[in-house]
């Protein structure tokens, strides 16, 4: 699967090649939003890796439209991405804004602190606090 393959190029290091699988990938996702976002949200990483802040923003604030109000959980992982995001453009208010919506998303699910949402949180969590302690 494509969007695989993008996901392991980017944890590989090759950003060129993931973003694009993940581009293509989308691509392929017609009828299925709920799996597009998932590889828009693995895209804009890329891209925010890439020092392509702005677009990786537009592609996340159109995941975010997608769902909201339709897929909490994609959500959550959609504004735990924006706050990575946010952070790196040194955007530290709204980063703390999305990553604290993603976090009461979790909490008003019940995810358990084992589950990969209650990790991604953590993980984004430290992200923002490292880029706030840095600026």
């Amino acid at each position: 699967e494509l969007g695989r393959l993008g996901r392991v190029y980017a944890t590989l290091g090759d950003l060129e090649s993931a973003q694009d699988y993940l581009e293509r990938a989308i691509g392929l996702c017609h009828g299925e939003p709920v799996r597009a976002v998932a590889f828009q949200v693995d895209l804009a990483l890329v891209m925010s890796d890439r020092g392509e802040l702005v677009a990786a923003g537009r592609l996340l604030a159109q995941a975010e439209e997608r769902l909201r109000g339709f897929d909490a959980m994609g959500l959550a992982f959609v504004l735990c991405a924006m706050a990575r995001v946010a952070a790196a453009r040194g955007e530290m208010e709204d980063a703390r804004h999305s990553l604290s919506e993603a976090g009461a998303l979790a909490g008003t699910m019940g995810v358990t602190p084992q589950s990969r949402l209650a990790r991604e949180v953590v993980s984004a969590g430290a992200v923002v606090a490292a880029r706030a302690s840095a600026s």
